[in-house]
């Protein structure tokens, strides 16, 4: 299981994991604006996406994550998109990692492009292996990577300290911002915070623990984004150097501006590492994604029931790592950095508005859902916490389109296109719809009641205990029963709360 440190790692080293990468971001729009923004999208996108996903991740605990989230809430035309949409996304996202591993590495050694294909090809598949013995050394690796990605940025600051920090090239603000670049750039540096979602059900007392890990996240990334801006904008030997030529590995050449040789090569050692880090944390939660997908029996019946099979000595999804790694490399041989990136974020913005509105449509038509976590505030606040991020993921779609035609038809087809084949698959192959669905449920029935027992899904002791889903009454020996087969933390003891409480479970259609 994975605690509060063990689950910062892990969403750390998918959401942050290091200033490799803002460079660009700098590039495209001055250190100001990026510091701006870095300190802005926390609060109006990092931040309350993190408490929809703790409150959706509790009341609805799977490894799909938002996939099984937008089945139990809307047609299934739109979970298959939203199906499509994460899974292109999984294959995508994870494809920009073992790219800039390469190129960090060419940086060094000056490989040729058949080389850096094979960096990137052994560096998946090491992380696969590492992924195939389990979330438990993934999350401890996670906080090793988390600490050796931050030292170099630390050493930085605490060197240009005595030196001071230049505020006028801090607060310059270039003439012309390129939009299409900066916002998809920075907005990429803190996305992943819907990362957790998909190992909840590894993760110790989620109750709690999911959302201290969110907020010691939130604190850990700015405190490692910021201080590598200061530095870069401060260094006196960088004083005449256009922010034009901030380009990925720029962090290199701040290293050794202030610290010398020395402080370079660590630079570009932590550069490795944390997008080693990323590559092997977000293969844990993509690959847990991809089999939840199988689980709802997304894909024909065969694939699903392979894909979503998971190893019985090391508990983890060994089919659907291999698929997840097998794609990944395809995509990172074939295609550049920035294509990648653009592609990126359109697919994360569709997903978010996706996973934000179950929560809002959820919070409507379900209020009396059981959610071991809600969202603070009360009802206007907790409306705000969807609405607010679902503006900027649009705001971000129609800025990232501002790329150019090939981005903005690979946008719209993206979009629609997906539509429209989901609504045809559905039509043809899925007509009855995915696993999963909120039945009602009596509070007698410990099992139902404790969240982490209701993904029992093919489970024959509960389909025995619970011949009929929406039955309104059990028996005193059905409950008894039922409290001695759950396999979470025990909740004997607490009183049973009066009326019928709705719970989310993927209940197979034959039970």
């Amino acid at each position: 299981t994975l605690t509060t440190l063990t689950l910062l790692g892990v969403i750390y080293t998918a959401s942050i994991s290091g200033g490799y990468g803002l460079e660009s971001s700098v590039k495209a729009g001055g250190p100001f604006l990026t510091l701006l923004f870095l300190c802005l999208i926390p609060f109006v996108w990092g931040i309350p996406v993190s408490l929809c996903v703790a409150e959706h991740s509790c009341a609805i605990p799977s490894n799909a994550g938002p996939i099984m989230w937008v089945n139990v809430t809307f047609k299934p035309w739109f979970t298959f998109s939203t199906v499509m949409w994460s899974m292109m996304l999984n294959f995508v996202d994870n494809s920009l990692y073992p790219t800039v591993f390469a190129d960090y590495c060419a940086t060094l050694f000056a490989l040729s492009p058949l080389s850096k294909a094979l960096v990137k090809i052994v560096f998946l598949w090491s992380c696969a292996i590492v992924n195939m013995f389990g979330v438990h050394i993934v999350g401890a690796f996670s906080l090793f990577i988390m600490a050796v990605t931050i030292l170099p940025f630390a050493v930085l600051f605490f060197i240009q300290v005595p030196q001071g920090f230049d505020w006028d090239r801090i607060t310059d603000i270039p003439p012309e911002i390129h939009w299409a670049l900066f916002l998809p750039v920075v907005a990429w540096n803190f996305s992943g915070f819907d990362s957790a979602g998909h190992v909840i059900e590894e993760v110790s007392n989620p109750q709690k623990t999911f959302v201290r890990a969110l907020i010691l996240m939130v604190v850990a990334g700015l405190a490692t984004y910021i201080p590598p801006v200061l530095v870069g904008a401060s260094a006196s030997k960088l004083a005449n150097v256009p922010w034009s030529e901030w380009e990925d590995g720029f962090w290199v050449r701040v290293g050794e501006a202030v610290g010398g040789f020395s402080m370079a090569s660590i630079v570009m050692i932590g550069g490795g590492i944390s997008t080693l880090g990323l590559m092997t944390t977000l293969l844990t939660t993509t690959s847990r994604s991809l089999a939840g997908m199988g689980t709802l029996n997304a894909f024909p019946s065969f694939f699903s029931k392979w894909v979503s099979k998971y190893d019985h000595k090391y508990h983890t999804p060994i089919h659907s790592i291999i698929v997840t790694t097998s794609v990944t490399c395809v995509l990172a041989v074939c295609l550049t950095f920035d294509v990648l990136v653009a592609v990126d974020q359109v697919l994360y913005a569709l997903r978010l508005i996706a996973i934000l509105l179950c929560y809002l449509r959820l919070r409507w038509t379900k209020p009396n859902l059981l959610r071991p976590y809600s969202v603070p505030g009360g009802t206007i606040i907790a409306w705000l916490w969807g609405i607010v991020p679902i503006l900027f993921s649009t705001f971000l779609l129609v800025m990232s389109m501002q790329g150019g035609p090939t981005l903005l038809m690979s946008t719209l087809l993206i979009i629609f296109g997906t539509m429209a084949f989901s609504a045809l698959v559905v039509k043809y192959f899925r007509p009855e719809g995915f696993e999963g669905k909120i039945v009602d449920t009596n509070p007698l029935d410990s099992d139902m009641n404790t969240y982490g027992t209701i993904l029992a899904e093919g489970d024959k002791d509960w389909a025995k205990l619970h011949p009929d889903p929406h039955a309104n009454s059990f028996s005193e020996e059905d409950a008894e029963m039922a409290s001695q087969s759950s396999r979470s933390s025990a909740t004997e003891g607490k009183e049973a709360k009066a009326g019928a409480k709705g719970v989310a479970i993927p209940v197979p259609k034959d039970t």
